[in-house]
């Protein structure tokens, strides 16, 4: 029923009698139904015009009548029983009953009455008027069954909503719902595009064949659905030619659209699109039937939220399981609630095995409790996304370093924590390994650093004595090592006697060292060093085997690993250089490179100083040697002649120039050494006289030369009379010939010393030319100086020219002529230069 206060649409018709004064016609008038009111006598006191239309009875003729005398005889009784009993009532009480009301004479039409008990005059509590609302019957089933079937549909579209994933088959649906319930020709959704420019036509019916899908609107306020779009509300136009609010679109005026309804889908601020019915004919839509239609709009915003969710949900669901790191989520009780393909398989679980049970299984206790305090953090607000490490308790028994990234999301009243797992191991693995890398490379940085200046150190020293000892120091100084000494073979005890230390006092005299083979005491790394002449190293001296004799010696003086690195140059063993350190494994693999290279830097240091104080010196070693049937390897024509070496020039990379004299009988034989003996290179000729031929010889390192230049000695003389060989060599006094004579030996078995003195040179050697020859002459400038001369460069004719030493040096010309005239100026400095 409508009470007073309900408004609806103004009638144009006018009349009707005054009940409670002047609003309560105007109030009666405004609503859609027949109105009456009745006195407390029963008879009618007002009546507005539709109860007038309905009774077919003027106002006039109204006022004064019983409202029984307007109903059939068997409901007039039961009519003002009603009555009665609402009048004893208060006011405000309702009925409703169904009477036939005669119409226009003696026409009976079926009707629902609804009464409702109103106060008089004077407001008493008790009621003494009735207002009643007519409605015929079949009106109001006709509304009835016309409110039904718009609930059915809304329930239809929001039943296929709730099952069904297609939005276009669901879009299809609701458009054919609206327009089959209102009785229209069309509906329509039409979809805002992203730039919201255009709605274009996504579903509908009735419209034309092609229409649907490629149509479109502007989705501005200049058509019905742009201007939907800015509406709060549903949109009704009951005649689009007369409209002034917007213009009808192209797509309605090709279709003779007259009437319709659209409404927005979704909310004002953002908008999905427009929901539309439209007819031809001239319609007069209710509020009922715009708020259907924006029901029925209200199900596909539902649907299309729940769709684009569950696709967002679908597309996250999707990344989580392609993603290769593990993403896991446990509720307040800390048991898994989600788990995805990474991780379990980090963890070596099945999914089913996860799901609802306790997370803390899977890592140890101080693991779940920093997690725990984490989670209490996060819920404090006192941290944002913290990492946290651990070792992850896999399956089959591993564990796996990981490291995890914790949030929380809420769940309405409470909250849950998710995870994402990363396997760090290879990680860790590398960091670790990064780490031993960069210890590693500090040390070879501070060995090299040691090596570079000990290198450089021992360049300024003038005897073999400062060179040891400053090695020694230098080493013991370096916080890797604890001490170092030098030492040297007795050739009589066949022991290793001290000659430098540093960082100890008294080792080497409180240890035996054997070099002897046969002593057990010679197994040692020292030993060792001596019989091979390489680098040997005991990383742990109380588990190396071969150590054991001097386990209790490294006990008393507190080192745990040591290397014993030859100092050797050319061959020729000066000693060795003993390193020990405080920890194992002190000479890793790239350290041993390093300081191997020292033994051969201070070898090449101690040799130089013993060479350079044997060509200043006064008193030399002379050695004769005598080397018999030196050439009975090789093929050549029996002579009786004699070949003279006068002297042997080295040109580096191993190779030496000899230059010596003969008689013309014994070139063949010169030649047939130069083709098959494996030192000779080559040969030629520089000159001949009657008496005398003198020549010159390429050597690839002749074992006797170049045994003698390494030990810092040189060739005198050097003869080959028929096959045998004599030679006569200076060696510095500190040279141990008897190695050298081994050497030799080595390479010719029947080798032989004949004679052995000490040589006085003063006599016939100038000191400063011997300082200058040894001090300012480079290596390079000495060679190019000797070369010429017994090339026979100085000689007129010359024996020899530029271009032919340069070839032999295998130099350019530009360059032998450099070093010659370098070495030229410096001699002649001294000789001339007074004041030098």
């Amino acid at each position: 029923m409508s009470n007073q206060g309900e408004s609806n649409r103004q009638s144009s018709r006018g009349g009707g009698s005054q009940v409670g004064g002047d609003g309560a016609e105007v109030l009666a008038e405004l609503v859609d139904e027949a109105v009456v009111g009745l006195d407390g006598n029963g008879e009618i006191s007002t009546a507005n015009s539709r109860f007038e239309i309905l009774t077919g009875t003027s106002a006039a003729d109204l006022l004064g009548c019983p409202l029984s005398a307007f109903v059939v005889e068997g409901d007039a009784e039961r009519l003002g029983a009603v009555c009665r009993a609402l009048r004893s009532r208060d006011h405000g009480a309702q009925t409703t009953l169904g009477v036939s009301l005669r119409a226009n004479g003696d026409e009976a039409i079926a009707c629902q009455l609804s009464l409702a008990a109103v106060s008089g005059p004077g407001g008493r509590e008790t009621a003494t008027e009735i207002l009643g609302t007519v409605r015929p019957v079949d009106i109001a089933d006709a509304e009835l069954r016309r409110r039904a079937s718009q609930q059915a549909a809304v329930a239809t579209l929001g039943q296929l909503a709730v099952e069904t994933d297609d939005l276009d088959a669901l879009m299809d649906e609701a458009a054919r719902l609206v327009s089959e319930t209102l009785d229209c020709r069309y509906g329509k959704v039409l979809a805002l595009d992203a730039d919201h420019e255009l709605l274009r036509l996504r579903q509908g019916v009735g419209w034309q064949a092609g229409v649907v899908g490629t149509a479109t609107v502007d989705a501005t306020t200049n058509s019905q659905a742009g201007y939907t779009l800015l509406s709060e509300g549903p949109v009704i136009v009951d005649e689009l030619d007369a409209e002034t609010r917007f213009s009808g679109p192209e797509l309605l005026a090709a279709h003779d659209v007259t009437s319709g309804i659209s409404v927005s889908i979704g909310c004002i601020e953002s908008p999905w699109g427009v929901l539309g019915v439209h007819d031809t004919r001239h319609r007069q839509f209710t509020d009922d039937d715009a708020n259907f239609v924006q029901s029925m709009a209200n199900v596909l915003a539902s649907a299309i939220d729940r769709y684009e969710r569950t696709q967002e949900l679908r597309r996250y669901q999707r990344i989580i399981e392609t993603v290769t790191d593990g993403v896991y989520t446990v509720d307040p009780a800390g048991q898994f609630t989600m788990v995805n393909r990474a991780y379990c398989e980090l963890a070596g679980y099945d999914r089913e095995e996860l799901l609802g049970t306790d997370a803390s299984r899977l890592v140890a206790e101080p693991v779940s409790t920093a997690a725990k305090q984490l989670e209490a953090e996060l819920v404090d607000g006192d941290v944002e996304t913290p990492p946290i490490e651990g070792d992850l308790l896999r399956a089959d028994g591993e564990t796996v370093t990981a490291e995890a990234t914790f949030a929380l999301f809420s769940t309405g009243e409470s909250y849950e924590r998710v995870g994402v797992v990363r396997d760090i191991s290879d990680r860790k693995a590398y960091e670790t390994q990064l780490e031993t890398e960069r210890t590693k490379l500090a040390a070879l940085n501070e060995v090299n650093t040691v090596v570079r200046e000990i290198t450089e150190a021992i360049l300024d020293q003038s005897t073999r004595g400062e060179i040891e000892q400053l090695v020694c120091e230098s080493l013991a100084t370096f916080e890797a090592y604890q001490f170092a000494w030098i030492g040297e073979v007795n050739t009589h005890t066949k022991e290793i006697d001290p000659l430098a230390e540093a960082g100890v006092e008294g080792y080497l005299d409180s240890v035996r060292i054997s070099v002897d083979p046969t002593d057990p005491m010679s197994r040692g790394p020292a030993g060792r060093a001596v019989e091979t002449q390489q680098l040997q190293v005991s990383q742990n001296v109380f588990t190396d085997p071969q150590f054991e004799p001097w386990r209790s010696v490294a006990e008393q003086w507190g080192y745990q690993s040591l290397a014993v690195i030859p100092i050797t140059h050319g061959g020729t063993l000066y000693g060795v250089l003993g390193l020990y350190a405080d920890e194992v494994d002190a000479f890793v693999a790239e350290k041993r490179t390093i300081i191997e290279q020292l033994g051969e830097v201070v070898g090449h240091a101690i040799a130089s100083v013993e060479r350079k104080q044997a060509l200043m010196g006064d008193v030399v070693t002379e050695l004769e040697l005598e080397i018999r049937d030196v050439l009975s390897v090789i093929d050549t024509p029996a002579v009786d002649g004699e070949i003279v070496l006068d002297h042997v020039v080295p040109v580096g990379n191993g190779t030496y120039l000899q230059y010596g004299r003969t008689t013309s009988e014994m070139i063949p034989t010169l030649e047939a050494i130069t083709t098959q003996h494996p030192a000779s290179l080559s040969f030629s000729v520089l000159g001949e006289t009657e008496s005398e031929v003198r020549f010159e010889q390429r050597l690839a390192e002749p074992p006797v030369i170049s045994v003698v230049a390494e030990a810092g000695g040189s060739v005198a003389e050097t003869r080959i009379t028929g096959s045998d060989l004599r030679v006569t060599i200076h060696l510095p006094q500190s040279t141990d010939v008897r190695q050298l004579l081994d050497r030799v030996q080595r390479e010719y078995p029947g080798a032989r010393p004949i004679a052995r003195r000490q040589v006085d040179r003063s006599d016939h050697t100038s000191e400063r030319i011997r300082t200058a020859w040894t001090d300012a002459l480079t290596d390079r400038q000495r060679a190019c100086l000797e070369a010429a001369y017994f090339a026979g460069f100085f000689e007129w004719p010359r024996d020899s020219s530029g271009q032919d030493l340069a070839e032999t040096m295998d130099v350019s010309p530009a360059t032998f002529h450099q070093h010659l005239r370098a070495a030229e100026r410096k001699l002649f400095g001294v000789l001339l230069d007074s004041n030098r």
